[in-house]
């Protein structure tokens, strides 16, 4: 089926039309990512889409004689959202007596949070909101990386993001000002693990993240340019998903 491409998406594949297989317009973009590359999953992974003239959704039917487009955001593909997932780091269990809400970070969790800042560090993540669990191991985690996020965020600590139902991760996320572009969440699993599972519905190392969300563990979303409040499960793309254990030891 022949795609019609615009602005960043032309330039990466070379041409104004491309041929693609799918029945959806997101099979088509989900065809196209794979032949072009992680820059083109990710600028169409916020992109739009138009079927014969008319704003289409990614589970919008195509059949061959169709005209489909692809559009990216005027930006190529900064005008959409990101979330940003961070599992806390590994957590002690030496005070077993200790409300769970008061566990520390064991030593081998702050080894893996001292990875995970120089981490961020090297990739510029730097997100204009934080949010971040009450609990003291996901504090702990959060102070270990805050070097690496920049000076010009807003942090909060919330008691609501305490929580082991992705659901209410959903719901808090849904819940965020319009003006923000990006977030990061310092939570709990299964919570965080659930989420990014209910968010995206594509990329490289999906199923191994929801094979297992280890303690320590970053994914990226990128998400559709619509308020938080309309986004959809399924409407993102896993861009990143990061294990302590890949990274280098931290100086």
């Amino acid at each position: 089926m022949k795609v019609r491409l615009f602005a960043a998406l032309r330039e990466i594949a070379g041409a104004s039309y491309v041929e693609a297989g799918g029945r959806t317009a997101g099979e088509l973009a989900d065809a196209l990512s794979a032949a072009y590359g992680e820059r083109f999953a990710q600028i169409a992974a916020v992109s739009s889409f138009v079927v014969n003239g008319e704003r289409a959704e990614r589970g919008t039917p195509v059949a061959q004689g169709d005209e489909v487009a692809i559009l990216p955001p005027v930006s190529g593909g900064a005008a959409g959202r990101t979330l940003w997932l961070l599992r806390h780091a590994k957590s002690s269990w030496d005070h077993p007596g200790l409300d769970d809400r008061e566990r520390p970070l064991a030593r081998r969790g702050a080894r893996a949070a001292a990875q995970m800042r120089t981490y961020l560090e090297g990739e510029n993540i730097d997100p204009e909101l934080v949010l971040c669990s009450s609990a003291l191991r996901t504090r702990e985690t959060l102070a270990a990386v805050l070097p690496a996020l920049g000076v010009d965020l807003d942090i909060r600590i919330e008691p609501s993001v305490y929580t082991f139902d992705h659901r209410e991760l959903l719901s808090i996320v849904r819940g965020i000002d319009g003006d923000v572009r990006s977030v990061l969440l310092v939570g709990h699993n299964p919570a965080m693990e659930d989420l990014a599972a209910a968010l995206a519905s594509r990329g490289d190392r999906l199923a191994e993240l929801t094979e297992k969300f280890p303690t320590g563990a970053l994914a990226e979303i990128a998400l559709p340019d619509a308020p938080w409040d309309r986004i959809d499960e399924g409407s993102g793309r896993l861009t990143r998903f990061v294990m302590p254990r890949e990274l280098p030891p931290a100086d």
